[in-house]
C-alpha cells in the first residue's frame, strides 16, 4: 500500500530534521550539492513508478551527506544500485503481524559485491523509534572491507626499487625512503580494514598540464580513478595472467569478466602434470567459470584441450544475464506501443524501433536478457560539468551496458562510449520537390543558347536590310512600299518575327524571292522556339544541389522538430551552413520547426525544402503524394556526420563478444531484413512524363513582364508625343500671330 503523504510526514519527522518527499506523481528532482548534510529523502517502492525514480538517481546523491529512506523496497530492486560504504540507506518496512516498521541499513563494499544489511531499529506508533545499532559512527561499523581489493598508486623514483625483495624488512633505507615507509604504512592500514591491496607504481608524484589540465604520475592516476576502488583494468583486455597454485577464496572476488584472460595453473598431486584451466565470470553478482585450457609436462609439453582458441566465441553464452540498453524515444509515450514487434505505427520514432529490432537479435544471439531505460534525448555535453544528458549520459556513468538505439559519431562522444557497428544506414537531409523551370528562369530565353539568339536576330537585320534595299532601288514604281520609313521596315521585321505577316506588299519579283526565303527561315526557328516551350513548361531545374542553393529567397525552409536537429543546426561553424541558419533559421525559429506530417504537406506545394531523417518522410510521401510528384525528388545533406552506430559502455568487458556477434546478424541478412520491413527508400517514379500540368500564371511571367513594360513605353512616348505636340503648335501659334502683326505694321504704312 503506497503511505500517505502526511503519514509518510509524520513518520520521518520521528527519523530526521529536514526532508523531502519524493512523490511518484512527478519526475523526481534530485538535490543539488549545496544542500546540507541533514537532507532526507523518502520514497515508498508501493507507490507508482517509484522504482522508475529511484533507478534515474545518479550515484553521487546516494553518496554523504544525503541521506534516504526508503519504504518496503526489494532486494531486486535495490540490489544494482551505489549503496557504497559512505551512504546512508534506510530500508522501512511494515511487519503486518506486529504493526511496527522495521528499519535496517543496507550498503555494499563495492560495486557488484552483495548486500550488507544492518539492524538499525524499530519504530511503533506508540513508542517511537527504538534504536538497535551498536554504535551511530557509519565509519566505525562498515570498517570490515572483507578481503576487498584496494589499489594503491605509489611513487619510486628508482629505476627497479620497488622490486627489492627486502622491502618489508627496512632494507635498503637509503633508497626511496619515503616510499618504503609510506607502502609499510599502507600495508597496516589496509589490513586495518581487512582489504587486500595491489600497487601501481609511478616514476613521480603527478604534475598539472598547463594545456589538458590533466596531472601526471600518481596524482593522475587518483585524477582519472585509476587508482579507485573497484578498477579492473588490469584483469581485462590486453593484458594477460597466469595464476599458479591459486585458490577459489583468494580469487572469489576478483573482477575476472568476460573479456578478461586468466590462466590457473595447478599440478596434480598424482600425476605432477600441469593442469591449465581458463576462469571469468558473466558479471560480479555470478560464480567463477572454469574452462579447460590443457595440459603440461615435461615430456609433452603442452597439450591443448581448448576446442576454440578465440575467447569471444567460448564466452558468447552469456547465461542469461541482464544487460541494461539505454534508448531514446523522442515522442512522448511511442515506447508504450504494445506492437513495437509488430511493424506497425513505423512513422513513429522509426530509428528507435528499428534499433530496438535488431538490438532484441543481437542480444538473443549471446543468451542474453535486456532491460530498456528509455530517454527523449541521445545526450549533449553540459560544458560547464563536462556531463553528457540522456542515452550518452548514462553510458558515461557506466549505468547501462549498451546502446539500444544508434547514435552519431561526434569528437566529443569518441571519449566516453565505444561504437561498435554501422548497424542501420539512415541519414538525414534536405528533401524538396524540384522547382519548374519558371519559378528561377525565364524558360523563354532557354530554347535558344546565346549564340543562337545572336545569329537569329542578325539573320533578321540581314534580311530586312536585304528587303529594304531591294524596294528602295527597284527600277517599277511601286505606290505601295515607295513611302516606306524606318519605323516601318522595324515594324516589318518585328512582325515577320512573330509570324504575323505585313499590310505592305510588293509586285517586284526579287523582292518577293527574299520574302519567302526570309518567312521560311523564321518559320523554322519559331517552330523550333515552340516545341521547347513546350517541354520547358513541363521541366524542373537541375540547380538545387547544394547548401549555398537553398539560400535562394524564393525556398522556404523547414525542419523536423527533433532534439538533435535542434542541436546540430545550433553549432553548425561551416560558412555556408551558418549562413542558412542564421539567415532562414534562427530568425523564424519557432515557425521553421515543425512536425513531420506539416512538414511532408508544405514540400507537396513546391519550393519548399524540409530537412528530416529520410524513412519516415518517404513513408509519409508514399501515402499522400500522387505518382507524378515523387518523381525527381532532391536530397542535399546538412549534416556533416558518419553515419550512425550502435555504441558501448567505454571498456566494456561484453565489447568484443557482442561486436563479433553484430557483425553475425548483418552477415546472415537479418539486418536489411528488418530495415527492408520498417525502412522506407526513395519512391521510384512510375510516370515519368506521362502527366503534364496546366500552364500556371508564373509560367507566363515574362510574357506579362514584356506586355507591361510594352504598355508603360508606349504611354510614355504618347505623353512625350502629346508634349513636343503641344510645344510644336504653340511655336506654331507664335509665328502665325508674328505674321499677322508684321502685316498689318505694312498695311499700315
Amino acid at each position: 500500500m503506497c503511505w500517505p503523504k502526511m503519514e509518510a510526514f509524520n513518520f520521518i519527522k520521528r527519523v530526521s530534521i529536514q526532508m523531502q518527499i519524493v512523490e511518484s506523481k512527478a519526475p523526481i528532482r534530485l538535490p543539488t550539492d549545496e544542500y546540507t548534510n541533514k537532507q532526507w529523502f523518502f520514497i515508498d517502492m508501493n507507490c507508482e513508478h517509484g522504482d522508475n525514480y529511484l533507478s534515474n538517481v545518479e550515484n553521487k546523491y546516494f553518496a554523504h551527506p544525503y541521506r534516504w529512506i526508503i519504504a518496503d523496497a526489494t532486494e531486486k530492486v535495490i540490489k544494482n544500485l551505489s549503496f557504497l560504504p559512505n551512504s546512508n540507506i534506510i530500508l522501512a518496512n511494515w511487519d503486518n503481524n506486529s504493526e511496527r516498521i522495521i528499519l535496517k541499513q543496507v550498503y555494499k563494499v563495492a560495486i557488484g559485491m552483495p548486500l550488507i544489511y544492518e539492524d538499525f531499529g524499530l519504530w511503533t506508533k506508540k513508542d517511537g523509534l527504538i534504536d538497535l545499532r551498536t554504535t551511530r559512527i557509519l565509519s566505525r561499523r562498515r570498517r570490515n572491507l572483507q578481503g576487498y581489493q584496494l589499489k594503491a598508486t605509489t611513487v619510486f623514483m628508482n629505476e627497479g626499487s620497488e622490486n627489492h625483495t627486502d622491502l618489508d624488512d627496512t632494507q635498503h633505507k637509503n633508497i626511496d625512503m619515503a616510499s618504503k615507509v609510506c607502502l609499510l604504512l599502507a600495508k597496516h592500514w589496509v589490513e586495518s580494514v581487512n582489504a587486500t591491496m595491489v600497487t601501481d607504481v609511478q616514476r613521480t608524484w603527478g604534475y598539472k598540464d598547463p594545456k589538458t589540465g590533466q596531472f601526471s604520475g600518481m596524482v593522475g592516476r587518483l585524477q582519472m580513478k585509476e587508482a579507485d576502488i573497484g578498477d579492473q583494468k588490469y584483469f581485462s583486455h590486453p593484458y594477460r595472467w597466469i595464476m599458479v597454485h591459486a585458490k577459489y577464496e583468494a580469487i572469489q572476488n576478483l573482477p575476472f569478466l568476460p573479456d578478461s584472460n586468466v590462466l590457473i595453473v595447478n599440478q596434480d598431486i598424482d600425476s605432477k602434470d600441469y593442469i591449465l584451466k581458463q576462469v571469468y565470470r558473466i558479471s560480479m553478482e555470478s560464480s567463477l567459470i572454469y574452462e579447460e585450457f590443457g595440459v603440461w609436462n615435461a615430456t609433452h609439453g603442452l597439450v591443448d584441450y581448448r576446442k576454440n582458441r578465440i575467447l569471444s566465441r567460448r564466452r558468447r553464452n552469456l547465461q542469461n544475464h541482464n544487460l541494461v540498453a539505454a534508448t531514446v524515444f523522442m515522442q512522448e509515450g511511442s515506447e508504450n506501443y504494445p506492437d513495437l514487434d509488430d511493424y506497425q505505427h513505423n512513422t513513429v520514432d522509426t530509428v528507435s524501433k528499428l534499433s530496438l529490432l535488431i538490438t532484441k537479435h543481437w542480444i538473443e544471439s549471446v543468451n542474453a536478457t535486456m532491460r530498456f531505460d528509455v530517454h527523449r534525448t541521445w545526450g549533449y555535453k553540459d560544458p560547464k560539468s563536462g556531463i553528457f544528458s540522456g542515452m550518452s549520459g548514462q553510458l558515461q556513468k557506466k549505468e547501462a551496458d549498451i546502446g539500444g538505439t544508434i547514435i552519431f559519431i561526434t569528437k566529443e562522444r569518441i571519449g566516453i562510449m565505444e561504437y561498435l557497428s554501422m548497424q542501420i544506414p539512415t541519414y538525414t537531409a534536405f528533401i524538396l520537390r524540384p522547382p519548374n523551370l519558371s519559378n528561377v528562369s525565364n524558360i523563354y530565353y532557354l530554347p535558344f543558347s546565346g549564340i543562337v539568339w545572336i545569329c537569329s536576330i542578325l539573320l533578321v537585320i540581314l534580311c530586312t536590310l536585304v528587303i529594304a534595299l531591294t524596294m528602295k532601288f527597284q527600277f517599277l514604281p511601286d505606290k505601295t512600299t515607295e513611302n516606306m520609313g524606318i519605323s516601318d521596315y522595324i515594324m516589318f521585321a518585328i512582325a515577320s518575327s512573330c509570324q504575323m505577316g505585313s499590310e505592305y506588299l510588293t509586285k517586284i519579283v526579287s523582292t518577293r524571292i527574299s520574302l519567302f526565303f526570309f518567312f521560311v527561315a523564321l518559320l523554322f526557328i519559331y517552330n523550333s522556339f515552340t516545341a521547347n516551350i513546350v517541354a520547358l513548361l513541363q521541366s524542373t531545374t537541375k540547380s538545387f544541389r547544394s547548401i549555398s542553393d537553398l539560400n535562394n529567397p524564393a525556398i522556404e525552409i523547414g525542419v523536423h522538430d527533433t532534439v538533435f536537429n535542434r542541436h546540430y543546426f545550433k553549432i553548425e561553424t561551416e560558412p555556408t551552413r551558418k549562413q542558412l541558419y542564421e539567415s532562414k533559421i534562427a530568425p523564424n525559429a519557432p515557425n521553421v520547426f515543425m512536425n513531420i506530417s506539416y512538414g511532408i504537406s508544405r514540400l507537396r506545394e513546391g519550393m519548399f525544402a524540409f530537412h528530416t531523417e529520410t524513412s519516415p518522410a518517404y513513408t509519409a510521401i508514399e501515402r499522400t503524394f500522387y505518382e507524378n510528384e515523387k518523381c525527381g525528388l532532391i536530397e542535399i545533406k546538412f549534416l556533416k556526420i558518419t553515419g550512425t552506430w550502435s555504441a558501448i559502455q567505454k571498456k566494456s568487458p561484453y565489447k568484443e563478444i557482442l561486436k563479433v556477434n553484430m557483425m553475425k546478424i548483418r552477415e546472415h541478412g537479418i539486418q536489411l531484413r528488418e530495415r527492408a520491413r520498417v525502412y522506407r527508400n526513395k519512391p521510384k517514379c512510375d510516370s515519368n512524363g506521362k502527366n503534364f500540368g496546366s500552364v500556371r500564371l508564373i509560367d507566363c511571367k515574362a510574357v506579362f513582364l514584356i506586355l507591361a513594360y510594352g504598355f508603360l513605353a508606349s504611354i510614355v512616348i504618347f505623353c512625350a508625343e502629346k508634349f513636343f505636340q503641344s510645344k510644336l503648335n504653340e511655336i506654331f501659334v507664335q509665328k502665325v500671330k508674328l505674321c499677322e502683326t508684321t502685316l498689318v505694321e505694312s498695311h499700315d504704312d
